[in-house]
């Protein structure tokens, strides 16, 4: 949240820049730019996002930092993958912002609706080594974290100063449907993690894309483990997603499923740990589509295999099928 006398990120960080990494993600080109060798990676401005990666733990020695004292703070996005950063000194709400769209200005809800933009933020979560993502109305931004954001269009993401955000309070987040059903998707590889991962059905839920059910995938970093719900039928809507939920599931449902690593020849474990919360009516069925093998999800706890070399994509099926009479079916049966 600092405005920088000089941009450069050593000399803003106080850091040589023998000692660390820094990137920032381009959208037109759909790539990242590296510190020192592009412009956009070069210049530390307040509300953009940064991945900084240091060789060994360093401390941080701001040089000519003027926090914001601004009522509101305008970035710009560019149609598609936004890195962004709150500009100021203490957190705001995701649904405070505003956006600037053919000289309107826009509540967030209205600029998802009309196409602008999507209503979900990513962070990286240090601990967890994993993204996370909310799109609560009532998240805080919190100061001094990189935040994702989609852009569906070019537009100017306006944020508000704490002093202006209290009426965010008082809307209310939409209640998540009673009769739906989330079942988590979690892989594991070394130290590696993707747990974020949901699929399911709910009375809210569309077999086609339905922006506020379905959350698509942002860019990763390397090392990365990412497993994604993959849609090559749903064009500008998108690929890969964290979250797909369909309509009530009536007869057999199923979802494509990837999951890659840059880490060559790695065990990558799949774990479901909340299957005892979908409904018992539903058969749920793991097949991986290289070996034909299926699992059937709640007489497993897990599915292992290797990580191909070349960093191929392991694929797989996901079904689920309402027919009452297959949760009865008897599967490996030997006589003794």
């Amino acid at each position: 949240p600092f405005g920088f006398a000089d941009e450069d990120p050593a000399q803003a960080l106080g850091i040589s820049a023998s000692e660390f990494r820094l990137a920032r993600y381009n959208p037109r080109l759909g790539e990242y730019d590296f510190y020192p060798t592009s412009l956009a990676a070069t210049q530390l401005r307040p509300g953009f996002g940064y991945w900084v990666q240091a060789s060994s733990a360093k401390p941080i020695k701001l040089r000519g930092a003027d926090i914001l004292t601004v009522d509101n703070y305008a970035v710009d996005l560019q149609q598609g993958w936004n890195q962004i950063g709150n500009p100021f000194s203490i957190g705001i709400y995701l649904g405070s912002m505003q956006v600037l769209a053919n000289n309107q200005v826009l509540d967030l809800d209205t600029a998802i609706a009309q196409g602008y933009l999507r209503g979900t933020l990513f962070r990286w979560d240090l601990n967890r080594r994993e993204y996370v993502y909310s799109s609560d109305p009532e998240f805080l931004v919190q100061p001094m974290e990189g935040f994702w954001i989609k852009a569906l269009k070019d537009v100017t993401l306006l944020m508000p100063s704490a002093q202006i955000i209290g009426a965010i309070r008082s809307r209310a987040t939409p209640a998540q449907s009673a009769d739906g059903w989330r079942l988590q998707l979690s892989a594991t590889a070394g130290e590696l993690r993707d747990s974020q991962n949901f699929l399911g059905a709910s009375a809210t839920g569309s077999d086609g894309f339905r922006a506020r059910e379905d959350v698509e995938e942002p860019p990763g970093f390397s090392p990365y483990l990412n497993v994604r719900f993959v849609h090559e039928d749903w064009g500008s809507a998108g690929r890969d997603f964290a979250q797909d939920i369909r309509s009530p599931v009536n007869g057999t449902a199923a979802w494509n499923v990837e999951v890659d690593t840059d880490v060559p020849n790695e065990e990558v474990t799949l774990t479901w740990p909340n299957v005892q919360e979908i409904p018992r009516s539903l058969r749920l069925t793991l097949t991986d589509l290289e070996t034909n093998h299926s699992v059937y999800l709640r007489a497993r706890e897990s599915y292992r295999f290797r990580a191909d070399s070349r960093g191929t994509a392991r694929r797989f099926l996901l079904t689920a099928n309402s027919d009452p009479g297959a949760a009865l079916r008897i599967l490996n049966l030997r006589q003794l």
